[in-house]
């Protein structure tokens, strides 16, 4: 049997990128123990001790310049966000662009799903410069994308990408205001000289089941504020954050002005009855 002669080199000749390409093809998942078998026979071949050393190097750099992508393509993202009128239309094209690229090449995305990782691309001096390139990262600069000529590596990135993606739609979707399903007739009671023939509106606003009409409330801003502020700080019929209701009160309900016609609410007034003292 006629076994394949290794060449000779060290965890130095790896950092210091000596090695060639056909030499570098050596450093595979599977080649441990053939590695080994050689080592044993010539203590200048690379040793186990190396071994370990350059594979836990490679899958610590993976790991880093995974998330330095990731969070350069978040950013990138974030920005482009600023200048839309509809976030949720926009991430759910990024999405479906995303899944797009992920279905592209089924196998790659299974050894993702699988854990697998192209470490053994990783050579010393890209080691290095994923090192320098991450010490800038913490300083506020960006990734540069050093390893994803890898096609794992970029479907990796891709995946991370979607379920970031994923939970960024979900944390949109998700109601700004808790609402007790206990106390939503208290609710409706208490509001109803103010929403006549609106019940069912309200009841499914109450429900998180807008229909995209706002509620006319038959009153002042003031009055609807004061009521919900109730409602959260005495009943504890309502949970969220002041900012949050606030929000919330104003994407569903409108209310008459002094010449009874129909206006949208100002966050900044029902901001105020719902925080200042004076307004308790």
């Amino acid at each position: 049997m006629n076994v394949p002669k290794f060449p000779k080199f060290t965890f130095e000749d790896w950092l210091e990128d000596r090695l060639t390409g056909k030499e570098y093809t050596y450093m595979g998942e599977n080649d441990l123990s053939m590695i080994l078998h050689f080592a044993r026979q010539d203590p200048d071949t690379l040793t186990q001790e190396d071994y370990e050393k350059i594979r836990k190097y490679q899958g610590e750099t993976y790991d880093m310049a995974l998330e330095m992508d990731l969070e350069t393509t978040k950013h990138v993202l974030s920005v482009c966000i600023e200048s839309t009128a509809n976030k949720q239309e926009y991430l759910k094209l990024e999405i479906a662009e995303t899944e797009k690229k992920l279905s592209g090449d089924n196998r790659q995305y299974q050894r993702v799903l699988q854990g697998k990782k192209d470490t053994a691309r990783i050579r010393g001096g890209t080691y290095k410069q994923v090192i320098d390139c991450n010490n800038k990262f913490k300083s506020g600069g960006l990734s540069t994308k050093m390893i994803t000529e890898s096609e794992l590596f970029a479907y990796s990135l891709n995946a991370k990408y979607l379920e970031w993606l994923k939970q960024e739609m979900e944390s949109i979707q998700a109601p700004l205001v808790t609402i007790d399903p206990n106390h939503i007739k208290n609710i409706l009671n208490s509001l109803s000289p103010f929403i006549s023939g609106q019940e069912n509106n309200l009841t499914n606003v109450l429900n998180h089941r807008g229909t995209g009409q706002k509620i006319h409330f038959q009153g002042t801003q003031s009055k609807l504020a004061r009521s919900f502020r109730q409602f959260f700080e005495v009943n504890h019929w309502i949970d969220g954050t002041k900012l949050n209701i606030t929000k919330w009160l104003c994407d569903n309900f409108n209310y008459l002005d002094k010449n009874r016609q129909s206006k949208p609410l100002s966050y900044q007034t029902i901001w105020s009855y719902l925080t200042k003292e004076q307004y308790k």
